[in-house]
């Protein structure tokens, strides 16, 4: 239910209230993760990509058919110059979602 808040918060662009019921929710379940794939959006686009990081990689081990999240991962690591993690989550994207789009986009380039 804490998660289901916070993404009514998120979409209201409360932020400071979504990020605080998402970690709550996070904190009763780690497990739930579309919890930590919109954390993950709220601190990505404040600028804490370390966090938004560490999130979306426990998320993308717990459920890598999610090629949003892997696709957010490849953007960030390729921002850091970090290509081949880059091309490493974007293949385990297209290992789950062939047909991804953004995906096939991003390994042709």
């Amino acid at each position: 239910m804490l998660d289901s808040l916070a993404f009514i918060a998120q979409r209201r662009g409360d932020l400071t209230k979504a990020r605080q019921l998402y970690e709550h929710a996070l904190q009763a379940d780690p497990f739930l993760i579309d919890a930590a794939a919109n954390l993950g959006v709220i601190e990505a686009r404040a600028g804490h990509f370390d966090r938004a990081v560490t999130l979306w990689e426990d998320a993308f081990k717990r459920a890598p058919g999610r090629s949003a999240i892997g696709m957010n991962l490849a953007h960030i690591a390729c921002d850091a110059g970090q290509i081949d993690k880059a091309r490493a989550h974007v293949a385990q994207v297209l290992q789950f979602n062939p047909d991804a789009p953004a995906a096939k986009a991003f390994a042709n380039n």
